[in-house]
């Protein structure tokens, strides 16, 4: 369904005698989702290879957890979706919000893939402010002073 203003470019185009070809493109030049619809096992395994073993296994564990527990997200599409969303993030910060997540027992409240890739995704942007204000508010340990004491 075109609406008239469409139809009306199409029409100009026409009169000059210029040769229309739709382009759809299937893959996000921001993001890099592909929305060619095919089999998702060789690309989720390809993202995934990319991780450490540890956050491989980790991964599979929450995914699993997610796919029994949250039937919305029980689809290797929304598998793969989340793969693309967090690979960009730290392997490191990855582990840790996948320990959060586990720990937590998120998939049990109904939250999956997307609030597993937020938890990720907030944290690799705010460690560092957190690790600084987490100092000012604990403090640092206090100075050694073994030495001290084994003078008197």
């Amino acid at each position: 369904m075109l609406d008239d203003r469409t139809r009306k470019k199409l029409a100009r185009l026409q009169e000059l005698n210029l040769d229309v070809k739709w382009v759809s493109l299937s893959k996000c030049p921001a993001c890099g989702y592909d929305s060619d619809p095919h089999n998702r096992n060789s690309d989720i395994r390809r993202l995934l290879h990319t991780r450490r073993a540890q956050a491989r296994t980790l991964l599979s564990e929450a995914s699993r957890n997610i796919k029994e527990h949250v039937k919305s997200n029980a689809t290797l599409e929304q598998q793969y979706r989340f793969l693309l969303r967090i690979k960009d993030v730290n392997d490191e910060v990855l582990i840790w919000a996948l320990r959060q997540y586990l720990a937590g027992k998120y998939w049990k409240q109904g939250k999956g893939y997307m609030y597993l890739a937020a938890i990720a995704t907030s944290h690799g942007l705010d460690r560092e402010n957190i690790a600084i204000y987490e100092k000012k508010f604990r403090g640092s340990p206090p100075p050694d002073r073994t030495d001290e004491l084994n003078e008197v």
